[in-house]
């Protein structure tokens, strides 16, 4: 069997390429499909869905325990709430009630799905990967000037990270069009989003042994 050699280039905080890094071979030798890329994207959407509409019925509706007039003598139909759903300010019939959106799919799914999508952005040439991104402080404009190096011109990027890097978090947020996640968040959803994806170095490692 051949090996597959596909590889990846590794800057540093300047924009200059310093090294070529392989890719695991389960993202190296993972088949893009995009069938499978909708799929796992659709379900990602509707699980971030709160069906929380609620309508309240008649036996939610507060007040109502006096009875509107006397059951005889008035002409009137009989009547023995004001919540009843024929009165203004009464429950609803047949409303929205709470429901889930969730899609479920096999974890396989999840984590194929997230090769894919690395993948493709390494063909597309808008995948980044860093060596020696730290921050003193948290200052908006260090974390803009490494941006920089690699064009992010107000295009939609994600900044992938390991955990415990506070700093970067802090200066990142501040920054339009700039979404950070950490590496054990990472679906493909977030990687096809982005226009651009710059990873950390200790944070594709950790991908990589994902794969």
């Amino acid at each position: 069997m051949t090996e597959n050699k596909m590889t990846i280039p590794v800057y540093n905080v300047n924009g200059e390429k310093i090294e070529e890094k392989a890719l695991m071979a389960g993202i190296a030798e993972q088949k893009i499909s995009k069938t499978l890329l909708h799929e796992v994207v659709i379900a990602y959407l509707a699980n971030r869905r709160k069906g929380l509409a609620c309508a309240k019925t008649k036996a939610e509706v507060s007040g109502g325990g006096a009875k509107p007039w006397n059951q005889k003598g008035t002409g009137r139909a009989r009547a023995g709430s004001t919540r009843s759903p024929l009165f203004r300010g009464g429950g609803v019939v047949f409303g929205p009630r709470p429901r889930s959106y969730r899609q479920d799919l096999p974890k396989k799914k999840y984590i194929a799905a997230l090769s894919m999508a690395v993948k493709s952005k390494i063909e597309e040439e808008g995948l980044f990967l860093v060596r020696g991104l730290k921050l003193e402080d948290h200052k908006t404009k260090k974390i803009q000037q490494v941006l920089d190096k690699f064009k992010v011109n107000g295009e939609k990027a994600l900044l992938v990270i390991s955990a415990g890097e506070r700093n970067i978090k802090l200066a990142a947020r501040n920054i339009n069009n700039l979404e950070l996640v950490h590496v054990e968040f990472l679906n493909a959803y977030n990687v096809l989003w982005a226009k651009k994806v710059i990873f950390m170095e200790g944070a594709f490692e950790k991908l990589n042994k994902l794969n």
